[in-house]
This record gives structure tokens, sequence and C-alpha cells, in this order.
């Protein structure tokens, strides 16, 4: 325990006099100390003498002190000034550490009031024994200057700080100003709240021309009014940007309401779609162009079918009747003529026939039936006219009933069937149609051993009215392998030729399954 001096004076009693204050003498003598001699020659100034503690007794001299009374003093004031070096430590390690603290030159006047402040209360204690009353006047004034300037820059910071957002509502803002779509707030009177970046980047408005401004006046568009009734959800609605541009927006509007659950506001959640519906417009333009041109041409298939097939008729019925009426008058060669005649009008026909098939390919076949890929197989070898001579063999056997447009099946396996024995340079062959699911598609092919196909003309051969032999070696309107591709390609497949060997020719193709036939609809 702090005990005070031995040999201190007990306080004289004081006669009352009337007058104040005392004489520095009598002030010294009622706290102990000497008074000053009146011949004493001239101190040094107050900063000199800032630490100087002659003229001033030790607390534990200038009063009625008990040990306890005093002990209670000293360490009250050691706890806090301990306590106030303490707290300026953790906080400048916080200050040091996080730079994203708010008002951080706040933070350091705070630091600066608190070490003052420990500052008087370390001189209070020291008093007892060393009356250094001059440096703690010193201190005092520091601690009132500091403490007033922390007064004055708390003040203004005040608002800013009610003003800051906790970190859930921060991170709740980040989300909003991140979002692609525009998000946007008003209040009951239409005013603007809330305004994100992708708002400013969609309506081409910064958020400081819009808050506090009326939205329908801004970009023609009251949310109030589009959260009303049926149209709360999602509805497309049309804008204007800063620019006067006009914009296409997917919108929702919703009402706001305070945890009472009164209205206080609506907002707008608007997504840019003006690029799609720029995209939707040219489809739709091109997809009207189209249709017109597959209009016409329909139209010139009709006109190929009736009006030019009625006069090459009519030219083969009067080759004909030439060929009866001169008999045997006319001349071998003349006989010859007319037959050529009578064949090229025929082809021409075939050609217009053909011609007219693959200009509706794909169209009528809409319908979806259940396929018996074995069954559809054999009717295509009957409608392909096979000869006797040439031997079909089919692996078929893996594949199931499946659903699908089996017309347009059956017309592309009829054709691949027709040309092997069509363009087949021996009166006898083997052809071979095999089929297997992978995944999602049909692969078929057709295998034929004849003379194949350069690999020069493998793309050549799909184009229209293209054939690898003269039309009078062998009969073809250049139009059966163009259908094929047409036909597959509408349906989603690939089709392709490659070799088998040294001799024959592959056409393997892919048909797409419907979605229903790779499950339970396979049966």
């Amino acid at each position: 325990m702090i005990r005070p001096h031995a040999s201190r004076s007990r306080r004289r009693p004081v006669a009352p006099t009337g007058r104040l204050p005392l004489a520095a003498g009598a002030l010294g003598a009622l706290c102990g100390a000497a008074p000053l001699a009146a011949s004493q020659p001239a101190a040094p100034g107050f900063w000199g003498r800032l630490f100087d503690t002659s003229g001033f007794p030790a607390r534990w001299r200038c009063g009625e002190w008990t040990p306890a009374h005093g002990n209670l003093h000293i360490v009250s004031d050691l706890l806090i000034f301990g306590a106030y070096m303490a707290i300026p430590i953790v906080m400048t390690l916080l200050l040091r550490r996080r730079r994203d603290i708010p008002f951080p030159g706040l933070g350091w006047l705070f630091v600066t009031f608190i070490l003052a402040c420990g500052l008087t209360h370390l001189f209070e204690a020291a008093m007892f024994w060393w009356p250094a009353y001059r440096a703690m006047g010193v201190a005092k004034g520091v601690t009132a200057g500091v403490s007033w300037l922390t007064v004055v820059a708390l003040v203004p910071a005040v608002p800013k700080v009610l003003a800051l957002r906790n970190p859930h509502e921060a991170r709740l803002a980040a989300l909003v100003d991140s979002a692609y779509e525009a998000i946007v707030a008003v209040d009951n009177r239409g005013r603007v709240t809330s305004w994100n970046r992708a708002a400013e980047r969609i309506f081409g408005f910064a958020p400081s021309e819009v808050l506090g401004g009326d939205l329908r006046q801004l970009i023609g568009v009251d949310p109030g009014d589009l959260a009303a009734g049926d149209r709360a959800g999602g509805f497309e609605i049309e804008s204007r940007r800063k620019s006067g541009e006009l914009v296409h927006l997917l919108a929702q509007a919703s009402p706001i309401v305070d945890e009472h659950g009164a209205l206080i506001g609506h907002s707008l959640i608007a997504h840019d779609i003006t690029q799609r519906k720029s995209a939707e417009r040219q489809l739709l333009e091109r997809t009207t162009e189209l249709e017109r041109s597959n209009q016409d041409l329909d139209q010139f298939a009709y006109v190929a079918s009736h009006d030019l097939k009625a006069p090459l008729r009519a030219i083969g019925q009067l080759a004909s009747w030439l060929e009866e009426d001169l008999g045997q008058q006319v001349s071998a060669e003349s006989r010859e003529h007319l037959q050529l005649l009578q064949s090229r009008t025929g082809r021409m026909n075939a050609l217009l026939d053909s011609l007219l098939e693959y200009s509706r390919a794909g169209h009528a076949d809409l319908e979806v039936r259940v396929i018996d890929l074995d069954r559809l197989v054999a009717e295509s070898v009957n409608l392909a006219a096979v000869p006797d001579r040439f031997t079909v063999h089919t692996e078929l056997d893996s594949v199931p009933p499946f659903e699908g447009h089996s017309i347009a099946l059956q017309q592309v396996l009829t054709n691949l069937i027709a040309n092997s024995v069509k363009h087949h340079d021996r009166d006898t062959g083997t052809i071979e149609v095999a089929a297997r699911v992978e995944g999602s598609r049909l692969v078929i092919s057709v295998v034929d051993d004849g003379p194949g196909v350069d690999e020069a003309f493998r793309e050549r051969i799909f184009n229209l009215f293209q054939t690898l032999r003269p039309r009078d070696e062998v009969e073809g309107s250049g139009v059966g392998l163009a259908l094929v591709k047409k036909l597959v390609e509408r349906f989603g497949g690939t089709v392709a030729v490659g070799s088998n060997g040294d001799r024959g020719a592959v056409f393997t193709f892919d048909w797409p399954l419907l979605p229903w036939s790779t499950g339970s609809r396979i049966r």
C-alpha cells in the first residue's frame, strides 16, 4: 500500500480574515511548502520550467489524505491510464490492417484523443509524489484541443455514418448493382429511389440524373401501373432511351411494402430484348420471303406438271402417229429419228416428274407413324423395281419398331436402292441394306458391288441434275440423289457416300429418332 510522506505536517486552522486570495507564502505554508524569498532571482519562462516542481507540494502534502483515500485515486488513475493505452493500440492495429474502414481520419483522431486522456490520468497519479503541474496543464490543454477537434470532425461525419449500410445491406446493394437486368425502385409518387448500373446502361441516364425524378417522364414507364392486375408477371413493353431511341424490354413490376405491410413504392426489373426483337423481325421477314419463294416454286412445279407436260405428250403422240401412218414408207434413218424424238420427250416427261417430286419432298410427310423397318425396306425394294437378277440382303434385326416419318424415309431408301441398280455395270449384282441404332439416331447404309463412285465426284453427285454417265447410256434425270440429300437434311440428318473396298459404293445416312422414340416408345 502506498502511504503518504511520514514528515508531512498537519494543516493548521486559519482564522477567517475576510480577504481572498491568500498570499503565495501563506498558501505554501498551508500545503507544507516553504514560501519563496522576496529577493529570489528571476526564474526561467514557463516552457523552461515545464517539469520544475519547486513551489508546488506533492499531493500527499496538500490536504487531509488518508492512505486508503490516496491509494484509491492513484490506483484508479493508473488503471484508467492502462486502458487508455490499450484502446489506441487495438484501434491502430485495426486501422492499419483494414484499409477499407470508412472515415479513417476520424479513427486516428479518436486514437490521439484517448492517448491524451490517458496521459492526463498518468499525471494525476504522479502528482502524489511529482507535482509537475505545468506539464500536466500542457497535457490537459492538448487533450482539450484534440477533444474539440474530434467534435468538429465528428459533427459532419454523423450523417455519413448513419447512411452507411450494414454488411447484409452492402451485399444486397452490390448484388443489385451488378445484375444484368435493369432494377429500378420508385416511391408512391413515382419518384426514383434506386437505379442500378444496368438501368444506366439500358436507358442512358446516370443515377444523378434520375434519382428523385419522375420515372414516367424519364422513360415513359410507371411500375405502379404495370404492377396492377394481371400485368404483374413478365411482359414486353416499349420505352425510350435518353437519346430517344426505342428500346424493347421484357419487364416485371412488383409492389414494395415495409415491415408492417404498408405499400411504400414499386420495383421494375427489365431485360433489354431490343436485339432479340430485331432478330425476330429479320427472321419473320426472311421467313415471309422464303414462304413466297416456296409458293413460287410450288407454282412452277404445278406449271411444269401440267402446262409443260401437255405439249410433250402431244409431240410424243405426233411422232408415234407419223411412224404408224408412214409404215414401210419411212426410211430406216427417219424411223430412228422418230424413235429418238419419242425417247427425248419421254425423258423430258420423266424429268418434269422428278422435278415435281423434288420440289414437294418433305412437305406432305408431317404425320408420325410406327415404322417397322424390315417391312419398309421390303416395300422400298418393290418400289425400286429391283430385277430378279439382283440379290438384296438386309441386316435389320437389331432395330425395333420406332415412330417417325415413314413416307420420307421410304423415298430415301427407294431412291438409294434404285440408284444402285441403275448405275451397276454388270447384269447381276448384290445390294445390302443394314441399319443400327446409335444413341438418338438411326444409321442406315445401302451397299452395292457396282463400279463405285470416284472420290472426286462424291460431293457433286448430290447436286441437282448431276449424272456421272451420259443419259444416252444410263437413263436418268439426275434428281434422285439430290432428292435423297434434301429429304435427309429436311429431317435433321446427314448423308455421305464412300467406297466398299475395290468395288462398290456405300451410301450412309443417319435419321434422327424422335425424342419419344429412344425410350419407352420404341417397341
